[in-house]
């Protein structure tokens, strides 16, 4: 029996690799199963790994590598940075996803509900960023996270990198740019065992 790959929804690039299908459409089509990945697939892996992409931890501990596999999770999470101070953020942002674990738990609620979230940062106007932001995400077509409210540069960068694993992207953050450096200068034994093993694969399929 072979396996069923499962790809996120919101990844029109991937879905369209492998499905042929707009990632919408995807969606809406409860029938459609992903079976069997074909060599033209395995190729592309190569030149853009962004399928069942997970970004090593580093030594700077950044509170967006927990949020590779929760794309809302992490433009919350950077709507809660954004010229914040980790250290004051990060137990909030904590607090914020176990009480509000996914955008339909959001929108449930007012604008004002979450504003105790953002009293101790003195921001309290990002409570209804986050409700919009959560509302776009769910509701509205968006092919690009930076036409969702409330989220900018520093947002979409961070969703490249840690949710596609886009390192072309050149961020302004610091933060970003550190984690960028970091990465591009330790490329795992185990990354490069797997590019190699794709590439086996192929010559085989070939």
């Amino acid at each position: 029996m072979m396996d069923t790959i499962t790809l996120s929804p919101f990844f029109s690039q991937n879905t369209l690799l492998v499905a042929g299908i707009c990632s919408r459409c995807y969606r809406d089509l409860d029938d459609v199963k992903i079976v069997k990945i074909n060599t033209a697939f395995l190729r592309q892996i190569i030149k853009n790994r962004t399928l069942r992409w997970r970004p090593p931890r580093s030594p700077h501990n950044l509170v967006e590598e927990s949020f590779y596999d929760n794309p809302w999770g992490l433009l919350v999470a950077t709507i809660f940075l954004n010229k914040t101070t980790c250290f004051s953020a990060r137990p909030l942002i904590e607090q914020f996803l176990e009480d509000f674990p996914d955008a339909v738990d959001v929108v449930a609620k007012k604008p004002e509900d979450l504003e105790k979230y953002f009293d101790n940062l003195g921001l309290v106007k990002r409570a209804r960023q986050v409700w919009q932001m959560s509302y776009d995400f769910l509701y509205k077509r968006w092919r690009s996270v930076g036409e969702l409210h409330g989220i900018g540069r520093y947002g979409e960068d961070a969703f490249r990198i840690f949710c596609l694993g886009d390192f072309s992207v050149e961020p302004e953050d610091r933060f970003l740019k550190i984690y960028r450096a970091w990465y591009l200068t330790k490329e795992t034994e185990g990354e490069r065992f797997l590019i190699k093993f794709i590439k086996i694969i192929i010559i085989k399929q070939s």
